[in-house]
Protein backbone atom coordinates (compact mmCIF):
# COMPACT_ATOMS: atom_id res chain seq x y z
CA UNK A 1 0.00 0.00 0.00
CA UNK A 2 1.52 3.39 -0.96
CA UNK A 3 1.61 6.04 1.64
CA UNK A 4 -0.79 8.48 -0.08
CA UNK A 5 -3.62 5.12 -0.19
CA UNK A 6 -3.05 4.85 3.70
CA UNK A 7 -6.83 4.84 5.19
CA UNK A 8 -6.59 7.64 7.97
CA UNK A 9 -7.43 4.47 10.47
CA UNK A 10 -4.00 3.01 10.03
CA UNK A 11 -2.22 6.18 11.23
CA UNK A 12 -0.93 6.10 14.87
CA UNK A 13 -0.85 8.71 17.40
CA UNK A 14 2.04 9.59 20.24
CA UNK A 15 0.76 9.21 23.80
CA UNK A 16 -1.19 11.69 25.32
CA UNK A 17 0.84 12.54 27.91
CA UNK A 18 3.37 14.05 25.03
CA UNK A 19 1.17 17.18 25.02
CA UNK A 20 2.68 18.10 29.03
CA UNK A 21 5.93 17.67 27.29
CA UNK A 22 5.25 20.02 24.32
CA UNK A 23 3.80 22.57 26.41
CA UNK A 24 6.60 22.64 28.57
CA UNK A 25 9.26 22.90 25.83
CA UNK A 26 6.85 25.68 24.45
CA UNK A 27 6.91 27.53 27.76
CA UNK A 28 10.65 27.32 27.92
CA UNK A 29 10.61 29.95 25.23
CA UNK A 30 7.76 31.99 26.27
CA UNK A 31 9.07 32.87 29.92
CA UNK A 32 11.32 35.84 28.82
CA UNK A 33 9.39 37.43 26.59
CA UNK A 34 6.22 37.35 28.92
CA UNK A 35 7.70 38.46 31.88
CA UNK A 36 9.44 41.67 29.93
CA UNK A 37 5.81 42.30 28.37
CA UNK A 38 3.82 42.07 31.81
CA UNK A 39 6.52 44.14 33.65
CA UNK A 40 6.35 46.79 30.87
CA UNK A 41 2.75 46.88 31.14
CA UNK A 42 2.23 46.61 35.05
CA UNK A 43 5.38 48.00 36.26
CA UNK A 44 4.92 45.85 39.13
CA UNK A 45 7.78 42.80 39.05
CA UNK A 46 6.02 40.61 41.87
CA UNK A 47 3.05 40.56 39.95
CA UNK A 48 4.36 39.90 36.93
CA UNK A 49 5.83 37.03 38.19
CA UNK A 50 2.85 35.40 40.01
CA UNK A 51 1.01 36.21 36.34
CA UNK A 52 3.34 34.84 34.04
CA UNK A 53 2.64 31.03 34.69
CA UNK A 54 -1.05 31.56 34.06
CA UNK A 55 -0.47 33.43 31.03
CA UNK A 56 2.64 30.61 29.95
CA UNK A 57 -0.37 28.27 30.15
CA UNK A 58 -2.90 30.22 28.41
CA UNK A 59 -0.83 30.49 25.17
CA UNK A 60 0.92 27.60 25.01
CA UNK A 61 -1.50 24.79 25.76
CA UNK A 62 -3.32 25.19 22.42
CA UNK A 63 -0.11 25.04 20.79
CA UNK A 64 0.44 21.64 22.64
CA UNK A 65 -3.05 20.05 22.33
CA UNK A 66 -2.57 20.99 18.14
CA UNK A 67 1.13 19.56 17.78
CA UNK A 68 -0.49 16.46 19.34
CA UNK A 69 -3.12 15.71 17.43
CA UNK A 70 -1.20 16.68 14.41
CA UNK A 71 1.43 14.21 14.67
CA UNK A 72 0.85 10.43 13.66
CA UNK A 73 3.13 7.58 12.65
CA UNK A 74 2.62 4.65 10.86
CA UNK A 75 4.47 1.33 10.11
CA UNK A 76 3.73 -1.12 7.09
CA UNK A 77 5.95 -3.65 5.69
CA UNK A 78 7.29 -1.40 3.51
CA UNK A 79 8.55 1.46 5.13
CA UNK A 80 7.98 4.31 8.25
CA UNK A 81 6.01 7.23 8.19
CA UNK A 82 6.30 10.33 10.35
CA UNK A 83 3.49 13.19 9.40
CA UNK A 84 3.28 16.44 11.70
CA UNK A 85 3.22 19.96 11.75
CA UNK A 86 0.60 22.44 12.56
CA UNK A 87 0.55 25.46 9.66
CA UNK A 88 2.97 23.47 7.66
CA UNK A 89 2.43 19.87 7.12
CA UNK A 90 5.44 17.51 6.81
CA UNK A 91 5.74 14.08 5.59
CA UNK A 92 9.13 11.90 6.73
CA UNK A 93 9.75 8.61 5.09
CA UNK A 94 12.41 5.83 5.57
CA UNK A 95 12.01 1.95 3.69
CA UNK A 96 12.59 -0.40 6.25
CA UNK A 97 14.38 -2.26 4.65
CA UNK A 98 17.65 0.51 4.94
CA UNK A 99 17.23 0.72 8.72
CA UNK A 100 20.37 0.32 10.28
CA UNK A 101 19.36 0.69 14.30
CA UNK A 102 16.51 2.13 16.47
CA UNK A 103 17.99 3.73 19.26
CA UNK A 104 15.56 5.44 22.63
CA UNK A 105 16.12 7.76 24.39
CA UNK A 106 14.38 9.42 27.52
CA UNK A 107 14.94 13.25 28.34
CA UNK A 108 14.74 14.47 32.06
CA UNK A 109 10.49 15.26 31.60
CA UNK A 110 9.93 11.79 29.46
CA UNK A 111 11.42 9.77 31.72
CA UNK A 112 9.46 11.46 34.64
CA UNK A 113 5.96 10.03 33.39
CA UNK A 114 7.56 6.80 31.23
CA UNK A 115 7.44 8.49 27.96
CA UNK A 116 10.13 7.82 25.31
CA UNK A 117 11.89 8.85 22.06
CA UNK A 118 12.29 6.40 19.46
CA UNK A 119 15.10 7.71 16.89
CA UNK A 120 15.18 5.62 13.51
CA UNK A 121 19.16 5.24 12.01
CA UNK A 122 19.83 4.56 8.67
CA UNK A 123 23.70 4.89 8.72
CA UNK A 124 24.02 7.08 6.23
CA UNK A 125 25.95 9.70 8.77
CA UNK A 126 24.02 12.89 10.16
CA UNK A 127 20.70 13.72 11.74
CA UNK A 128 18.22 10.86 12.57
CA UNK A 129 16.27 10.16 9.60
CA UNK A 130 13.09 9.84 11.51
CA UNK A 131 11.77 10.56 15.48
CA UNK A 132 8.91 9.12 16.86
CA UNK A 133 8.07 11.19 19.68
CA UNK A 134 6.85 10.72 22.44
CA UNK A 135 5.37 7.08 22.94
CA UNK A 136 5.26 5.01 26.51
CA UNK A 137 8.77 3.29 27.14
CA UNK A 138 6.88 -0.30 26.57
CA UNK A 139 5.91 0.94 23.44
CA UNK A 140 9.11 2.21 22.38
CA UNK A 141 10.74 -1.32 23.38
CA UNK A 142 8.31 -2.88 21.08
CA UNK A 143 8.76 -0.59 18.35
CA UNK A 144 12.27 -1.40 17.97
CA UNK A 145 11.95 -5.16 18.86
CA UNK A 146 9.27 -4.46 15.95
CA UNK A 147 11.41 -2.99 13.69
CA UNK A 148 15.19 -5.17 14.06
CA UNK A 149 12.72 -8.49 13.85
CA UNK A 150 11.15 -7.09 10.15
CA UNK A 151 14.99 -5.89 9.51
CA UNK A 152 16.31 -9.83 9.89
CA UNK A 153 13.78 -11.39 7.94
CA UNK A 154 13.69 -8.97 5.21
CA UNK A 155 18.03 -9.19 4.64
CA UNK A 156 18.24 -12.87 5.45
CA UNK A 157 16.07 -13.05 2.74
CA UNK A 158 18.02 -11.19 0.64
CA UNK A 159 21.31 -12.36 1.53
CA UNK A 160 22.52 -8.91 2.34
CA UNK A 161 23.45 -6.49 5.15
CA UNK A 162 20.88 -4.22 5.93
CA UNK A 163 23.19 -0.48 4.61
CA UNK A 164 24.32 -2.90 1.55
CA UNK A 165 20.42 -3.63 -0.10
CA UNK A 166 20.58 -3.06 -3.34
CA UNK A 167 24.55 -2.32 -3.74
CA UNK A 168 25.48 -5.46 -3.90
CA UNK A 169 26.47 -9.10 -1.14
CA UNK A 170 27.62 -9.24 1.53
CA UNK A 171 27.87 -11.34 5.03
CA UNK A 172 24.61 -11.09 6.88
CA UNK A 173 25.06 -9.33 10.54
CA UNK A 174 23.86 -12.01 13.20
CA UNK A 175 19.91 -11.81 13.96
CA UNK A 176 18.47 -8.27 14.71
CA UNK A 177 15.36 -9.19 17.68
CA UNK A 178 14.65 -8.01 21.09
CA UNK A 179 17.31 -10.33 22.72
CA UNK A 180 20.32 -8.13 21.00
CA UNK A 181 19.55 -5.72 23.81
CA UNK A 182 21.07 -8.20 26.53
CA UNK A 183 24.65 -8.64 25.61
CA UNK A 184 28.42 -8.66 27.77
CA UNK A 185 29.44 -6.44 30.20
CA UNK A 186 32.41 -4.48 28.53
CA UNK A 187 32.77 -1.04 30.58
CA UNK A 188 30.79 0.03 33.11
CA UNK A 189 31.08 2.96 35.80
CA UNK A 190 30.46 3.35 39.34
CA UNK A 191 28.83 6.94 40.97
CA UNK A 192 32.16 7.33 41.94
CA UNK A 193 34.42 6.87 39.15
CA UNK A 194 31.52 9.02 37.44
CA UNK A 195 32.52 11.99 39.97
CA UNK A 196 36.60 10.88 40.11
CA UNK A 197 36.43 12.04 36.06
CA UNK A 198 34.40 14.95 36.52
CA UNK A 199 37.50 16.10 39.40
CA UNK A 200 39.70 16.08 35.74
CA UNK A 201 37.15 18.13 33.48
CA UNK A 202 37.40 21.70 34.87
CA UNK A 203 35.17 24.11 33.39
CA UNK A 204 33.94 27.84 33.90
CA UNK A 205 29.97 26.37 33.38
CA UNK A 206 28.86 28.54 35.97
CA UNK A 207 30.36 31.73 35.03
CA UNK A 208 29.00 31.60 31.28
CA UNK A 209 25.73 30.19 32.52
CA UNK A 210 25.70 33.22 35.26
CA UNK A 211 26.27 35.72 32.20
CA UNK A 212 23.99 34.36 30.25
CA UNK A 213 21.18 34.94 32.67
CA UNK A 214 22.50 38.22 33.25
CA UNK A 215 22.43 39.45 29.49
CA UNK A 216 18.44 37.87 29.26
CA UNK A 217 17.40 39.16 32.83
CA UNK A 218 19.09 42.88 32.60
CA UNK A 219 16.06 44.76 32.60
CA UNK A 220 15.25 43.02 35.81
CA UNK A 221 18.06 43.71 38.10
CA UNK A 222 18.64 46.92 39.78
CA UNK A 223 21.54 47.78 38.29
CA UNK A 224 23.17 47.81 34.33
CA UNK A 225 25.79 45.30 34.01
CA UNK A 226 27.02 47.13 30.62
CA UNK A 227 27.41 50.52 32.40
CA UNK A 228 31.01 50.95 33.19
CA UNK A 229 30.65 53.59 35.59
CA UNK A 230 29.33 50.93 38.08
CA UNK A 231 32.07 48.06 37.23
CA UNK A 232 34.44 51.37 38.28
CA UNK A 233 32.82 52.72 41.41
CA UNK A 234 32.61 49.38 42.66
CA UNK A 235 36.43 48.08 41.95
CA UNK A 236 37.26 51.57 43.19
CA UNK A 237 35.61 50.47 46.91
CA UNK A 238 37.30 46.99 46.63
CA UNK A 239 40.42 48.40 45.88
CA UNK A 240 40.52 51.04 48.93
CA UNK A 241 39.37 48.06 51.02
CA UNK A 242 42.35 45.34 49.67
CA UNK A 243 45.08 48.31 50.14
CA UNK A 244 44.24 49.18 54.04
CA UNK A 245 45.51 45.49 54.33
CA UNK A 246 48.79 44.10 55.12
CA UNK A 247 50.76 42.43 52.25
CA UNK A 248 50.09 39.06 54.09
CA UNK A 249 46.37 39.46 54.13
CA UNK A 250 46.19 40.60 50.83
CA UNK A 251 47.72 37.59 49.66
CA UNK A 252 45.55 35.46 51.67
CA UNK A 253 42.14 37.57 50.06
CA UNK A 254 43.66 36.82 46.69
CA UNK A 255 44.67 32.79 47.10
CA UNK A 256 40.99 32.44 48.92
CA UNK A 257 39.64 34.38 45.42
CA UNK A 258 41.99 32.22 43.28
CA UNK A 259 40.57 28.84 45.22
CA UNK A 260 37.30 29.53 45.25
CA UNK A 261 37.59 29.90 41.22
CA UNK A 262 39.17 26.15 41.11
CA UNK A 263 36.59 24.97 43.06
CA UNK A 264 33.42 26.28 41.46
CA UNK A 265 35.48 25.13 38.44
CA UNK A 266 35.53 21.42 39.62
CA UNK A 267 32.17 21.48 40.55
CA UNK A 268 31.12 22.29 37.52
CA UNK A 269 32.68 19.45 36.07
CA UNK A 270 31.63 17.45 38.22
CA UNK A 271 28.01 18.44 37.79
CA UNK A 272 29.22 17.99 33.88
CA UNK A 273 29.98 14.39 34.21
CA UNK A 274 27.37 13.23 36.45
CA UNK A 275 24.85 14.75 34.24
CA UNK A 276 26.56 13.00 30.93
CA UNK A 277 27.68 9.74 31.99
CA UNK A 278 25.55 8.81 35.30
CA UNK A 279 24.91 4.62 34.89
CA UNK A 280 27.80 4.42 32.23
CA UNK A 281 27.49 0.71 31.00
CA UNK A 282 29.18 -0.58 27.76
CA UNK A 283 27.37 -3.96 26.38
CA UNK A 284 28.88 -6.10 23.67
CA UNK A 285 25.66 -7.29 21.75
CA UNK A 286 25.52 -10.11 19.04
CA UNK A 287 24.29 -6.22 17.20
CA UNK A 288 27.36 -4.62 18.29
CA UNK A 289 28.30 -2.29 21.14
CA UNK A 290 25.39 -0.89 23.26
CA UNK A 291 25.94 1.86 25.69
CA UNK A 292 23.49 3.75 28.14
CA UNK A 293 24.32 6.93 29.66
CA UNK A 294 22.82 10.12 31.03
CA UNK A 295 21.05 11.36 34.27
CA UNK A 296 18.73 13.89 33.05
CA UNK A 297 18.87 12.40 29.51
CA UNK A 298 18.86 8.60 28.88
CA UNK A 299 20.36 7.45 26.12
CA UNK A 300 20.55 3.75 24.49
CA UNK A 301 22.47 3.58 21.62
CA UNK A 302 23.85 0.58 19.62
CA UNK A 303 26.82 1.31 16.94
CA UNK A 304 27.33 -1.87 14.82
CA UNK A 305 30.76 -2.92 14.94
CA UNK A 306 30.53 -2.64 10.68
CA UNK A 307 30.19 0.87 10.81
CA UNK A 308 33.77 1.51 13.37
CA UNK A 309 36.05 3.23 11.23
CA UNK A 310 38.59 3.88 13.57
CA UNK A 311 39.73 4.13 17.37
CA UNK A 312 41.07 6.70 19.38
CA UNK A 313 43.00 7.08 22.82
CA UNK A 314 43.45 10.11 24.80
CA UNK A 315 44.35 11.95 27.98
CA UNK A 316 44.94 15.00 29.39
CA UNK A 317 48.15 16.26 31.09
CA UNK A 318 47.27 16.05 34.49
CA UNK A 319 45.10 12.56 33.93
CA UNK A 320 48.12 10.81 32.76
CA UNK A 321 49.68 11.07 35.57
CA UNK A 322 46.99 9.23 37.78
CA UNK A 323 46.75 6.89 35.12
CA UNK A 324 43.39 7.47 33.35
CA UNK A 325 42.69 7.46 29.53
CA UNK A 326 39.71 7.50 27.05
CA UNK A 327 38.93 5.66 24.19
CA UNK A 328 36.40 7.08 21.29
CA UNK A 329 35.23 4.58 18.96
CA UNK A 330 35.13 6.73 15.17
CA UNK A 331 32.21 6.02 13.01
CA UNK A 332 30.54 6.61 9.83
CA UNK A 333 28.23 9.12 11.61
CA UNK A 334 30.14 10.67 13.86
CA UNK A 335 30.74 14.12 12.30
CA UNK A 336 27.93 15.03 13.84
CA UNK A 337 27.32 12.60 17.31
CA UNK A 338 31.37 12.12 17.86
CA UNK A 339 30.59 12.57 21.52
CA UNK A 340 28.11 9.37 21.67
CA UNK A 341 30.89 6.84 20.19
CA UNK A 342 32.73 7.64 23.43
CA UNK A 343 33.17 4.02 24.37
CA UNK A 344 35.17 4.50 27.75
CA UNK A 345 34.95 8.15 29.14
CA UNK A 346 37.67 7.36 32.01
CA UNK A 347 39.46 4.26 32.21
CA UNK A 348 42.89 2.53 32.86
CA UNK A 349 44.42 0.88 29.47
CA UNK A 350 43.85 -2.11 30.27
CA UNK A 351 40.11 -1.86 30.19
CA UNK A 352 40.45 0.36 27.03
CA UNK A 353 42.79 -2.69 25.97
CA UNK A 354 39.58 -4.95 26.53
CA UNK A 355 37.11 -3.00 24.42
CA UNK A 356 39.65 -2.77 21.81
CA UNK A 357 39.90 -6.14 21.58
CA UNK A 358 35.88 -6.43 21.08
CA UNK A 359 36.31 -4.37 18.18
CA UNK A 360 38.96 -5.70 16.63
CA UNK A 361 42.10 -3.79 16.98
CA UNK A 362 45.08 -4.10 19.40
CA UNK A 363 46.83 -1.68 21.78
CA UNK A 364 49.95 -0.74 20.43
CA UNK A 365 52.94 -2.34 22.74
CA UNK A 366 57.22 -1.64 23.12
CA UNK A 367 57.96 -4.15 20.40
CA UNK A 368 56.60 -2.10 17.77
CA UNK A 369 59.16 -0.69 14.96
CA UNK A 370 58.31 2.96 15.29
CA UNK A 371 59.32 5.43 13.22
CA UNK A 372 59.72 9.03 13.53
CA UNK A 373 59.37 12.30 11.94
CA UNK A 374 61.82 14.44 10.02
CA UNK A 375 63.91 16.23 12.94
CA UNK A 376 63.37 19.53 11.15
CA UNK A 377 60.20 19.75 11.28
CA UNK A 378 59.45 20.21 14.75
CA UNK A 379 62.05 22.63 14.78
CA UNK A 380 60.51 24.93 12.42
CA UNK A 381 57.13 24.75 13.81
CA UNK A 382 58.45 25.60 17.11
CA UNK A 383 60.25 28.54 15.54
CA UNK A 384 56.77 29.62 13.56
CA UNK A 385 54.83 29.60 16.88
CA UNK A 386 57.30 31.70 18.73
CA UNK A 387 57.22 34.14 15.80
CA UNK A 388 53.35 34.11 15.77
CA UNK A 389 53.33 34.83 19.91
CA UNK A 390 55.61 37.77 19.32
CA UNK A 391 53.91 39.34 16.58
CA UNK A 392 50.90 39.18 18.48
CA UNK A 393 52.93 40.15 22.04
CA UNK A 394 54.05 42.95 20.48
CA UNK A 395 51.25 44.45 19.08
CA UNK A 396 49.26 44.30 22.83
CA UNK A 397 52.00 46.45 24.40
CA UNK A 398 51.50 48.73 22.04
CA UNK A 399 47.97 49.26 22.37
CA UNK A 400 48.26 51.89 24.96
CA UNK A 401 51.15 53.71 23.17
CA UNK A 402 49.17 53.78 19.79
CA UNK A 403 46.01 54.71 22.07
CA UNK A 404 47.50 57.58 23.07
CA UNK A 405 49.18 58.68 20.11
CA UNK A 406 45.40 58.53 18.57
CA UNK A 407 44.31 61.00 21.32
CA UNK A 408 46.76 63.28 20.86
CA UNK A 409 46.27 63.26 16.70
CA UNK A 410 42.53 64.03 17.74
CA UNK A 411 43.45 66.70 20.23
CA UNK A 412 41.44 64.84 23.44
CA UNK A 413 44.69 64.17 25.34
CA UNK A 414 42.68 65.34 28.20
CA UNK A 415 39.88 63.39 28.27
CA UNK A 416 42.27 60.50 27.37
CA UNK A 417 43.94 61.57 30.91
CA UNK A 418 40.51 61.41 32.48
CA UNK A 419 39.69 58.17 30.76
CA UNK A 420 43.08 56.55 32.38
CA UNK A 421 42.10 58.02 35.79
CA UNK A 422 39.04 56.58 35.96
CA UNK A 423 39.89 53.18 35.33
CA UNK A 424 42.99 53.19 37.58
CA UNK A 425 45.54 52.38 35.03
CA UNK A 426 43.41 49.32 33.50
CA UNK A 427 44.26 50.87 30.00
CA UNK A 428 47.86 50.64 31.14
CA UNK A 429 48.64 47.55 32.91
CA UNK A 430 45.86 45.18 31.18
CA UNK A 431 47.96 44.62 27.23
CA UNK A 432 50.58 43.72 29.19
CA UNK A 433 49.35 41.12 31.69
CA UNK A 434 47.62 39.54 28.26
CA UNK A 435 50.84 39.28 26.78
CA UNK A 436 52.59 37.53 29.70
CA UNK A 437 49.47 35.54 29.83
CA UNK A 438 49.56 34.65 26.20
CA UNK A 439 52.95 33.31 26.38
CA UNK A 440 52.60 31.74 29.54
CA UNK A 441 49.97 29.54 27.06
CA UNK A 442 52.68 29.47 24.78
CA UNK A 443 55.44 27.84 26.04
CA UNK A 444 54.04 23.89 27.20
CA UNK A 445 52.84 24.45 23.30
CA UNK A 446 56.34 25.33 21.95
CA UNK A 447 57.99 22.82 24.61
CA UNK A 448 55.32 20.14 22.81
CA UNK A 449 56.29 21.03 18.85
CA UNK A 450 60.39 20.58 20.20
CA UNK A 451 59.38 17.14 21.19
CA UNK A 452 57.94 15.87 18.05
CA UNK A 453 60.18 13.85 16.81
CA UNK A 454 60.46 11.84 19.87
CA UNK A 455 56.80 11.48 20.76
CA UNK A 456 54.81 12.28 16.55
CA UNK A 457 55.67 8.12 16.04
CA UNK A 458 53.68 6.04 13.33
CA UNK A 459 54.14 2.09 12.97
CA UNK A 460 52.07 0.04 10.26
CA UNK A 461 51.60 -3.21 10.76
CA UNK A 462 49.84 -6.26 8.61
CA UNK A 463 46.47 -4.60 9.13
CA UNK A 464 46.07 -1.39 11.45
CA UNK A 465 48.07 1.77 11.14
CA UNK A 466 49.17 3.46 14.47
CA UNK A 467 49.98 7.03 14.40
CA UNK A 468 51.20 8.06 18.49
CA UNK A 469 51.00 12.15 18.74
CA UNK A 470 51.55 14.49 22.36
CA UNK A 471 54.07 14.92 24.42
CA UNK A 472 52.51 16.65 27.75
CA UNK A 473 49.27 14.50 26.56
CA UNK A 474 50.48 11.54 24.58
CA UNK A 475 47.39 9.80 22.46
CA UNK A 476 47.08 7.11 19.91
CA UNK A 477 44.84 6.80 16.48
CA UNK A 478 44.58 3.42 15.23
CA UNK A 479 42.91 2.84 11.60
CA UNK A 480 42.39 -0.34 9.98
CA UNK A 481 44.31 -0.47 6.37
CA UNK A 482 41.22 -1.84 4.82
CA UNK A 483 39.09 1.32 6.18
CA UNK A 484 41.14 3.96 4.29
CA UNK A 485 39.26 5.73 1.39
CA UNK A 486 41.99 8.33 0.09
CA UNK A 487 45.48 9.43 0.92
CA UNK A 488 47.36 12.45 0.00
CA UNK A 489 50.97 14.37 0.33
CA UNK A 490 51.42 17.86 1.17
CA UNK A 491 54.27 20.38 1.45
CA UNK A 492 54.21 24.20 2.20
CA UNK A 493 56.77 26.21 1.00
CA UNK A 494 58.78 25.88 3.60
CA UNK A 495 58.15 21.83 4.06
CA UNK A 496 59.40 21.50 0.00
CA UNK A 497 62.68 23.72 1.11
CA UNK A 498 63.32 21.20 4.16
CA UNK A 499 62.38 18.24 2.25
CA UNK A 500 59.83 17.12 4.72
CA UNK A 501 55.92 16.00 3.99
CA UNK A 502 52.69 15.66 5.57
CA UNK A 503 50.80 12.23 4.76
CA UNK A 504 46.88 13.09 4.69
CA UNK A 505 44.68 9.75 5.64
CA UNK A 506 41.03 10.01 5.19
CA UNK A 507 38.77 7.24 5.49
CA UNK A 508 34.53 7.24 6.40
CA UNK A 509 33.83 9.80 9.21
CA UNK A 510 37.64 10.14 10.27
CA UNK A 511 40.81 11.70 9.07
CA UNK A 512 44.55 11.83 10.56
CA UNK A 513 47.66 12.96 9.50
CA UNK A 514 51.29 11.88 9.89
CA UNK A 515 52.95 15.12 10.36
CA UNK A 516 56.73 15.73 9.23
CA UNK A 517 57.83 12.73 7.80
CA UNK A 518 60.62 12.71 5.72
CA UNK A 519 59.66 12.96 1.67
CA UNK A 520 60.85 9.97 0.28
CA UNK A 521 59.22 8.22 4.05
CA UNK A 522 55.87 9.89 2.59
CA UNK A 523 56.01 8.67 -0.55
CA UNK A 524 56.84 5.04 0.37
CA UNK A 525 54.32 5.18 2.83
CA UNK A 526 51.70 6.15 0.72
CA UNK A 527 52.52 3.21 -2.04
CA UNK A 528 52.97 0.65 0.65
CA UNK A 529 48.85 1.89 1.76
CA UNK A 530 47.72 2.27 -1.58
CA UNK A 531 47.04 -1.84 -2.56
CA UNK A 532 44.85 -1.73 0.46
CA UNK A 533 42.91 1.55 -0.34
CA UNK A 534 42.44 0.17 -4.30
CA UNK A 535 41.77 -3.66 -3.61
CA UNK A 536 38.35 -3.04 -1.12
CA UNK A 537 34.80 -2.02 -2.78
CA UNK A 538 33.46 0.55 0.22
CA UNK A 539 30.13 -0.60 -1.28
CA UNK A 540 30.53 -3.95 -0.27
CA UNK A 541 32.78 -4.43 2.61
CA UNK A 542 31.91 -7.43 4.64
CA UNK A 543 30.46 -6.60 8.10
CA UNK A 544 32.61 -9.36 10.01
CA UNK A 545 35.22 -7.28 11.89
CA UNK A 546 38.02 -9.97 12.98
CA UNK A 547 40.75 -9.45 15.60
CA UNK A 548 43.30 -6.96 13.68
CA UNK A 549 46.81 -8.14 14.89
CA UNK A 550 49.98 -5.93 14.35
Amino acid sequence: MSQSEAPPADWRRASPLGILVYGLQSAGSLIVPVLIALMARQGDGMLALLAMPVVIAVLSAPFAVLRWLRYRYWIDDESVMVQQGVLSRKLRSVPRDRIEDVRIEQALLPRLIGLAAVRIETGGGGADEIAITYVRLADAEALRARLRAYATRVHAQAGRAPAQAGRGQGVVDPPLSAQDDEGQLLFAMNPGRVMLSGLFEFSLFFFVALLALITQFRDLLPFDPWDWMFWRDLLAGQAGWLTGLGVVSQVLVILALLSGLVVLGLMAGVIMMVLRNWGFRLDQTPRGLRYRRGLLKRVDVVTPLHQIQAAAVSTGAIRRLFGWHSLTLITQSSESQLDEQLAVPFGRMAEIAHVMAAVGYSLPNDEMAWKQCDPRYPRDQAALSMVRVLLIGGLLLAVPALLKLLAGGLGLTARWQDVQADWYGLIEWTPPVLAVLLLMRAIPRIADTLMMHRTNLHFLGNQQLVVRTGWLAPGFTLMSRTRLHAMSVAQTALARHRCYANLLLDGAGTATGIMGMPKNGAWDLRAELLPDVLAHDFASLARKTRPIQN
